[in-house]
């Protein structure tokens, strides 16, 4: 008998998989936000909202980690749930 693997947030939130595929999907809904709410200012060489556009980066990691980390702990209920 194996043991089960944590199912607690921050076990599952440091997952390497789980922290590369929130990495993936915070860079591209990253850029795409950036460009879309500051092409403009990066175009015209205007002065840049560093905090915006690194917040821009960071919700998306967050909601992408947070869905990971909700629907892996899921699957572990449903799996321990008799049939």
């Amino acid at each position: 008998m194996s043991a089960a693997p944590p199912t607690g947030f921050f076990a599952i939130a440091s997952r390497r998989q789980v922290v590369i595929t929130s990495l993936r999907i915070a860079a591209v809904v990253g850029v795409v936000l950036n460009v879309l709410n500051y092409g403009p200012v990066i175009v015209a060489g205007d002065a840049l909202p560093w905090p915006r556009l690194v917040l821009n980066f960071c919700v998306p990691f967050c909601v992408a980690t947070y869905s990971a980390v909700r629907n892996e702990q899921r699957a572990a209920a449903s799996r321990r749930e008799p049939a």
